[in-house]
């Protein structure tokens, strides 16, 4: 889009967008709540994709919806979804002008949108799921991107449901009963558009019961016309001549044929009119100019005497590029022909040359990704080039436009542990608008899983560091993982970063031995720790009367077990704690807990019990066989 072109409304209505879908022009209007519109073509083109995709929903194998983000608790859910029909709405806009963004632009909008309805669908914001499935439908369908609408759809008919919103359900009916119908599936859109019509008729929508019948119309139509197909008119007799005329005749023809064939092709061949067209996101035709080329003339009609190239302009972070060029081919009587190879040449700015071949599809069309390699900026228009086969060319300039994205940039992980790991990285948004910002990881190579930012800007121009705890990692297993963020204007991927969880530690081995110095009201109670290089954080022994109902929680005595920290070696090393102001003559419980990385182990539990008065000074220990 040229810089000086005035940016486009946020929100008007009836701005029209109109595809051509099967037998039948899709026609939807910006803002319009009375859904879509057919009308029957009398050409039209194949409708089996479209067809394809209704069989995969209903199959349940639609396009896995874009992970949801979490609605912005600091705004209101209702002005978070008046921004993204907006956003939703100018998009729509700039396509149906024929000005579109960048593919990174559109598919980027279009995760976010669907990401947001996700949520809203999770979150139970029924009346707000609808209100955004409205425009989003309109969107997704100008971009014939039939599982994303038909998906969209089913959300909004469960939604309105749920809201009890007549309006909504008739709605969400009348457009799936109208894509039933552009796919050629009769009876299933006989029944939804008819009960689109009952739901209106019983809300006294009369604009959306015109729409409905309309469409119903339509239907009826066609299936009038398959059970009488007009019948083939016979020939018309022009010239009733006998064998001898009509040889004469014909042989007349051929010599004026001759003459004016010399006439027409001279000395130096035949001029061929080629038109090329440099679309640059306008209307085609726009700043088209006409080129003369001497060669011989086709000999049938579908030999190529025009190819145009279109693209629009391209927005890019910088460094390689990727282009999404449509091209196709025209006869001498300016009708496309599908089947034509088409090579396409790219010549950079820096001079050096690229090219891929394709051919034209049924629609006379070709469209490819072309990849441009070098610093790209602002200031870059590259030439692309389309040749038949026939040496029919056309050309277009592809201008570049820098854009903001989101600056990625993934960082070491720490606390790593043998089950977890907390991923790290820093987040610019650099003046775009971050929609969602999470780690992809996975084992090996590959990113199987996702885990969101705790927290992150969402806006604003400084770099700030993010992280995501993820557990649930396999031991002594190699994990690599990056920092993705989402906006409008295209991704931001930081570069991929590894790490090991390390192999899980050994179990301590704990065991509760017995005491010593025993008395009335005192004891001194042994076990012993094996912390299998392990580190133990804490070690303590718990004790209890035995037996006593109206006990409320064992005691504790604490132990110092800084001699078992990691490195201590394996042999068991003995640990003893100190008991006192115990009640004399009681049967205790006791046992030594050991805690090593967060999880607590047990030497199993013993008893003693105390003497029913106290001992003399010197007494011996108690012998082991008094332990129970």
């Amino acid at each position: 889009m040229p810089s000086d072109a005035p940016d486009p409304p946020t929100g008007p209505e009836g701005v029209p967008g109109r595809i051509t879908v099967g037998r039948y022009s899709y026609i939807v209007k910006l803002g319009d709540r009375d859904g879509a519109k057919l009308e029957a073509l009398d050409g039209g083109k194949d409708s089996a994709v479209l067809a394809q995709a209704i069989a995969k929903v209903e199959a349940g194998q639609g396009t896995p919806t874009p992970p949801a983000a979490e609605l912005d608790s600091e705004l209101g859910v209702a002005d978070q979804v008046t921004t993204a029909i907006e956003l939703a709405r100018k998009l729509f806009v700039q396509i149906a002008q024929g000005r579109p963004p960048d593919l990174a632009t559109i598919d980027g909008t279009v995760e976010m949108l669907l990401g947001l309805l996700q949520r809203l669908d999770l979150d139970e914001h029924w009346e707000q799921a609808v209100r955004l499935a409205r425009d989003l439908a309109m969107l997704l369908a100008l971009l014939e991107r039939w599982m994303e609408i038909l998906q969209s759809l089913q959300t909004a008919l469960r939604g309105a449901e749920k809201a009890k919103d007549i309006s909504g359900r008739a709605w969400a009916l009348h457009e799936q009963g109208t894509l039933q119908l552009a796919a050629g599936n009769h009876a299933k859109a006989d029944r939804l558009l008819g009960k689109a019509h009952e739901l209106r008729e019983e809300i006294h929508d009369r604009s959306g019961l015109r729409m409905t019948e309309h469409n119903l119309q339509v239907l009826c139509k066609t299936l009038r016309a398959g059970l009488h197909p007009p019948q083939p008119r016979p020939p018309r007799e022009w010239f009733p001549l006998r064998p001898p005329q009509a040889l004469v005749f014909t042989m007349l023809l051929l010599v004026l044929g001759g003459v004016a064939g010399a006439v027409v092709h001279g000395a130096g061949g035949r001029v061929r009119v080629v038109t090329v067209s440099a679309a640059h996101g306008a209307k085609r035709g726009h700043r088209s100019r006409k080129v003369l080329v001497k060669g011989h003339a086709p000999k049938a009609s579908t030999v190529p005497a025009n190819v145009e190239v279109l693209a629009a302009p391209k927005s890019v972070p910088g460094g390689t590029a990727v282009s999404l060029i449509t091209a196709r081919t025209l006869n001498a009587h300016g009708e496309l022909i599908a089947g034509q190879s088409v090579n396409f040449a790219v010549k950079p700015e820096d001079g050096s040359f690229s090219s891929l071949s394709a051919s034209t599809n049924a629609d006379g069309y070709v469209q490819t990704k072309l990849t441009f390699t070098g610093a790209r900026s602002a200031a870059v228009e590259d030439t692309v080039e389309a040749c038949a086969m026939t040496h029919v060319c056309g050309t277009v300039r592809v201008r570049w436009q820098a854009r903001s994205t989101p600056i990625a940039a993934t960082r070491a992980p720490s606390e790593i542990t043998s089950t977890g790991a907390t991923l790290n990285g820093t987040l610019n948004p650099n003046d775009a608008i971050v929609t969602s910002c999470y780690f992809e990881y996975g084992a090996g190579t590959s990113y199987e899983h996702t885990a969101p930012c705790a927290t992150y800007e969402s806006s604003g121009s400084s770099p700030e560091d993010v992280s995501a705890a993820v557990v649930g990692l396999a031991a002594n297993t190699l994990y690599r993982f990056r920092l993705d963020a989402r906006s409008a204007a295209g991704p931001g991927e930081g570069e991929p970063e590894t790490f090991t969880a390390p192999e899980a530690p050994a179990k301590p081995t704990v065991s509760t031995e017995g005491f010593t110095e025993l008395t009335s009201s005192s004891v001194k109670v042994m076990g012993s720790v094996s912390p299998s290089g392990s580190g133990a954080e804490k070690c303590e022994f718990l004790y209890t009367i035995a037996g006593e109902t109206n006990f409320t929680g064992p005691r504790t005595a604490s132990v110092e077990c800084s001699d078992f920290r990691s490195g201590a070696g394996t042999s068991g090393a003995a640990v003893t704690a100190e008991l006192s102001n115990l009640v004399p003559d009681q049967l205790y419980d006791y046992q030594l807990l050991a805690t090593v990385e967060g999880s607590s182990y047990d030497g199993g539990s013993r008893t003693f019990h105390t003497e029913e008065v106290p001992t003399r000074q010197g007494q011996k220990p108690s012998e082991p066989s008094s332990i129970k």
